[in-house]
């Protein structure tokens, strides 16, 4: 069982169908399904928790352009444990979307 500790507050993304998405649908109802149940494990442990739909936190920006707006908000030291973080290099970019979310929840000043 995760341990949420102290946490006080979770955000997390909630999965989105686009009309014209080259995204398996099916892929995405597993997504969603896995939210929820972390949504329900963060709420029973007390925390709150608020799901955001993708473009309410990043717009329609193109994910190349907006992945360097959020690293450009990260200072030399988070940069490091970003790069740091063991991932396969096709599913980097959710890592940088993790980070921005919890930037645009925070509402952190810096560039955009």
């Amino acid at each position: 069982m995760a341990d949420f500790g102290a946490v006080a507050s979770v955000v997390c993304e909630l999965p989105q169908v686009y009309p014209h998405s080259k995204v398996d649908p099916n892929d995405l109802v597993r997504l969603a399904v896995r939210v929820g149940e972390l949504k329900a494990l963060a709420e029973h442990m007390g925390a709150t928790v608020t799901l955001v739909l993708p473009r309410q936190w990043k717009g329609s920006v193109p994910k190349t352009i907006h992945g360097r707006r959020i690293q450009g908000q990260l200072s030399p030291w988070e940069r490091g444990i970003y790069s740091a973080v063991p991932c396969a290099a096709s599913k980097r970019h959710n890592v940088l979307d993790a980070i921005g979310l919890g930037i645009w929840f925070l509402q952190r000043k810096g560039k955009r």
